[in-house]
């Protein structure tokens, strides 16, 4: 089965049918008008379809990774932003997503990318408005946590989970939290669930392999606290991007790699050798 084009399964699908769940729950609890997140999601649709038709290897189709993206930035952009920084930050994004690669691979989260250069030109901080925790009576609940539905569509959860847990470690320790369950529970929904279930778990720019999305969540966690203890502006923004630019450097280390004579590397991957039949190597084919 099938909608808007796509897969019931389709992560990309199951990711804007959530976002948009939160952005509504969050601007009828806060009652604002998500106007930031119409326009942002216009523009990145505009833009997108836009560069595609310019390009003709291209296949013109409904993008949803562009809703995706637009909806992020006007999420994390303050909700009353200026209309022009949502423009711009969504024009960096799109041009981010489609020229900035290396061997075909998206190097940056396009959205973090778009929102740290225009957010920073416009002087305004992030806000992440539509991904905090409420009190409903005397429980909290957060909205976003629903977005593992979507980490878990991506094959990311790994990641996302590694993420939360070493946060929940990290404040615990460094703020000396008492062990119990109102203290787990404020520590939980302190979490920025929009953070780890979508933007950590972005399948173009994050490692596939479970034990590498544990050690990049864990890391990314510890990157995050670093960066906002000493007063780093946009820390989950510049974290993220620094972890976007490792990624990628560790995913095409081989391709950095000197031949060595008699060597060849046909492509990037796992190394394997192969032998001759004396018995020495003569090929190391990456795969």
């Amino acid at each position: 089965m099938k909608l808007l084009g796509q897969p019931i399964s389709s992560m990309y699908l199951w990711t804007v049918v959530l976002l948009i769940a939160i952005v509504s729950v969050s601007s009828y609890v806060q009652n604002t008008f998500p106007l930031t997140v119409i326009v942002a999601v216009a523009a990145a649709l505009l833009i997108e379809t836009a560069i595609v038709k310019i390009d003709l290897r291209s296949r013109l189709r409904l993008p949803l990774s562009a809703i995706i993206t637009g909806m992020l930035i006007g999420i994390i952009a303050p909700y009353n932003a200026p209309i022009s920084l949502v423009i711009v930050a969504v024009s960096i994004a799109m041009l981010s997503k489609f020229f900035i690669k290396f061997k075909s691979n998206i190097i940056f989260n396009p959205a973090a990318m778009g929102l740290l250069i225009a957010l920073a030109a416009f002087g305004l901080g992030d806000s992440w408005w539509a991904s905090g925790s409420y009190l409903l009576g005397s429980f909290i609940i957060s909205p976003a946590i629903l977005l593992a539905i979507a980490a878990y569509s991506a094959r990311r959860l790994h990641a996302s989970l590694s993420f939360i847990t070493a946060t929940i470690i990290i404040v615990a320790l460094a703020g000396n939290v008492q062990a119990s369950l109102a203290g787990l529970d404020a520590l939980l929904f302190s979490v920025n669930f929009l953070f780890a279930f979508i933007m950590i778990a972005d399948p173009k720019t994050s490692p596939a392999k479970p034990a590498e999305q544990t050690a990049y969540g864990a890391a990314m966690a510890l990157l995050v606290f670093a960066l906002g203890a000493y007063g780093m502006h946009y820390a989950f923004l510049v974290a993220l991007l620094i972890g976007n630019m490792s990624y990628a450097a560790y995913r095409n280390r081989y391709r950095f790699l000197p031949a060595r004579a008699g060597v060849k590397i046909s492509h990037v991957g796992t190394p394997r050798a192969q032998h001759t039949g004396s018995g020495k190597m003569d090929t190391v084919t990456l795969t």
